[in-house]
């Protein structure tokens, strides 16, 4: 987890790509509102709280792919430039790399294409600046594509037993196009 106030007035990777233009979600006036302290990201999201529960189960997903073993990463700052800083999700143990875990929700998949090319560029900018920040030589990234939480409302016990013992709408009629139906 990243130490707020070491990242106060400092670029994390995270907002590298709103600088450079290439996130879709914010440009470069919101990351320099960000770290002037003019503005406060509202990341303490549901979406975000769940990226942060998840982030260990896909951490283990690539370790178990890669064959090696992670370790957390803490907050780095650049070795020259103390205004940058990085937080890798993890580290891999006997490697010079690093690995980024993402939860990516169904409205924004279409931003990944396929493996091993299909990282988008804003995610791909963050590794960068990673890379640059730990002196590492490798970002591998995990993604957990299509993941969203179920949605559920309150039921009772009155409501279930209505809308579990309607009858099941009436079959459509079949034409003599439609495929027979296998037996019960």
């Amino acid at each position: 987890m990243l130490d707020m106030t070491l990242r106060r007035g400092r670029i994390g990777a995270s907002l590298m790509p709103a600088i450079v233009g290439c996130n879709p979600w914010k440009g470069p006036l919101a990351a320099w509102l960000e770290v002037t302290g003019r503005h406060q990201d509202g990341g303490d999201t549901e979406r975000t709280r769940l990226g942060h529960k998840l982030e260990g189960p896909i951490a283990e997903m690539v370790a178990e792919k890669l064959g090696v073993e992670l370790a957390h990463f803490g907050s780095v700052l650049h070795p020259e430039h103390d205004w940058l800083l990085a937080t890798p999700d993890r580290a891999v143990f006997g490697q010079s790399a690093i690995v980024e875990c993402k939860l990516v929700g169904q409205r924004v998949a279409h931003h990944w294409g396929p493996a091993p090319d299909g990282v988008p560029e804003y995610v791909l900018v963050q590794c960068l600046t990673q890379l640059e920040v730990t002196g590492a030589s490798v970002c591998y990234v995990g993604a957990l594509i299509g993941a969203a939480p179920a949605a559920s409302a309150p039921s009772s016990r009155r409501r279930c037993s209505t809308s579990c013992t309607r009858s099941p709408p009436a079959p459509a009629s079949r034409s003599a196009a439609s495929p027979p139906r296998m037996p019960s």
